[in-house]
């Protein structure tokens, strides 16, 4: 049987939306919600030590999303989509080799063409330099936990 125990009152804040991960699409998130509405208090939390830390790879982006959310993005010297793709290879993979196959075989959304190649973390800390002073996007970075808080409960240490 575990054992409750009385902790002393702990620090909180409070915000009217909370968004886990500063990837892409966490940080994409809060710019819009602060965007489409500038008073509600938006906060990011991410378990790396910086924004983007996690990220892996590289990807084909599409860059429409990013002109939807930040329009003008393309005239800054400094963004990410520097690599834009210019053709597009399929291999069919044996033990034997490789055979290409026609492009003219694959469905639609396999064309990359008006793409760029990308490191993810050129994207995310792109997205990243988006939180301006006036939209008061806060992020959390990592904190050690101790256990789990339900509101009107006890807190239960964790074993």
């Amino acid at each position: 049987m575990t054992e409750m125990t009385e902790l002393p009152e702990r620090e909180s804040m409070e915000f009217d939306v909370v968004i886990v991960g500063a990837g892409p699409a966490g940080l994409a998130a809060a710019i819009r919600l602060k965007q489409v509405n500038p008073e509600l208090s938006v906060v990011v939390l991410e378990k790396g030590a910086e924004v983007g830390a996690h990220i892996l790879s590289g990807a084909v982006v599409d860059p429409i999303g990013i002109d939807r959310l930040l329009p003008g993005w393309r005239d800054e010297a400094d963004h990410p989509l520097k690599t834009e793709v210019t053709a597009d290879h399929f291999l069919l993979l044996g033990p034997a080799g490789s055979v290409r196959l026609p492009n003219v075989l694959m469905p639609p959304l396999m064309n990359n063409h008006g793409t760029s190649s990308t490191p993810r973390t050129a994207c995310t800390a792109r997205l990243a330099r988006s939180r301006t002073p006036n939209q008061n996007i806060n992020w959390v970075p990592p904190q050690g936990g101790e256990g789990q808080v339900y509101p009107n409960m006890q807190h239960q240490n964790s074993i």
